[in-house]
């Protein structure tokens, strides 16, 4: 799949991305802020595979923040996580509260 209509893809790009990953995307849509010509280029016409990415830690989302991404997420429906128990192999529970 190319991110591009096929119309436009006369258009020589500065640079090519393989990969519509997390990565591939961020990096595209930077390059395309400052005006480079990015072609990205995935092997999936869709997102219907096992993914992932299920989680956004802080870090992640204090960079999101940065690109003005953060805003747009945060508005998207989405969970909050805020017990997290563990079982051992002798069974002994471990839980972990959100500070949050």
């Amino acid at each position: 799949m190319v991110a591009q209509s096929a119309g436009s893809l006369s258009t020589t790009p500065d640079c090519v991305i393989v990969g519509a990953g997390p990565a591939g995307m961020v990096l595209g849509l930077l390059l395309a802020r400052r005006g480079v010509r990015v072609r990205l280029l995935e092997l999936h016409g869709d997102f219907e595979r096992d993914f992932r990415g299920d989680t956004i830690h802080p870090s992640t989302m204090e960079m999101l923040h940065r690109i003005g991404l953060a805003e747009d997420l945060h508005r998207l429906r989405h969970g909050k996580l805020r017990v997290m128990r563990f079982v051992t192999p002798s069974a002994r529970g471990i839980s972990c509260s959100s500070v949050a």
